[in-house]
């Protein structure tokens, strides 16, 4: 027969081991709650490298979109392009723009124009690599000097980098707005072609 002492001790023995199984379930519950909490930080600073890798990329896209832009734009002020014909056509377009008759375009001597002719009064040093192609426009007689004035403006405005060495004017005689003759010495800059493309 159970007396009131073992039932006493059954009791306690059946709350203490109530007490160790709440015990151990909360460590365990708080070792799991702790992994979670670890596992979420770790997560979260992916995330975090996740973006700064992204906004990194973004930053390198828009300096390689910029450096092409860069380059297209250096083409156009020192194309590679050395050609007479394409000078020419260029020259002429500039003309018609500012409604100017040619007379005449001349190219001196540019098997060895590297550097800048001693005859010009210009000051600017030309680079290595940097062809100087010395060029005489003469325009037909009763040009007028605001379509003169006109066509040195899209020159010094065009992307092409070039300079205006030297102008001759002779005014008409019988008729003072507008020039008998023009002469006009200009240096147009190209890239040094490279020794596999020359011909």
């Amino acid at each position: 027969m159970i007396t009131p002492k073992q039932i006493n001790l059954a009791l306690k023995i059946s709350l203490s081991m109530l007490i160790l199984l709440s015990v151990a379930g909360l460590y365990f519950a708080n070792q799991k709650l702790t992994s979670i909490a670890t596992e979420t930080s770790q997560l979260k600073a992916d995330v975090i490298v996740g973006q700064k890798q992204l906004a990194v990329y973004e930053k390198t896209k828009v300096q390689v979109e910029s450096l092409s832009y860069v380059n297209e734009l250096a083409n156009k002020v020192l194309p590679t392009d050395t050609n007479q014909s394409a000078i020419v056509a260029e020259i002429s377009e500039f003309a018609l723009r500012s409604t100017l008759t040619l007379n005449q375009i001349t190219f001196a001597d540019t098997s060895q124009n590297v550097i800048a002719p001693k005859s010009t009064k210009s000051t600017l040093l030309v680079p290595k690599g940097v062809v100087v192609i010395p060029v005489t426009i003469q325009i037909k007689a009763g040009a007028k000097y605001t379509n003169l004035l006109s066509f040195l403006k899209i020159i010094e405005d065009n992307q092409r980098k070039s300079q205006v060495t030297n102008i001759s004017l002779t005014p008409d005689s019988k008729d003072r707005s507008k020039l008998s003759s023009v002469t006009i010495q200009l240096n147009m800059y190209a890239q040094q072609p490279s020794a596999g493309s020359k011909k």
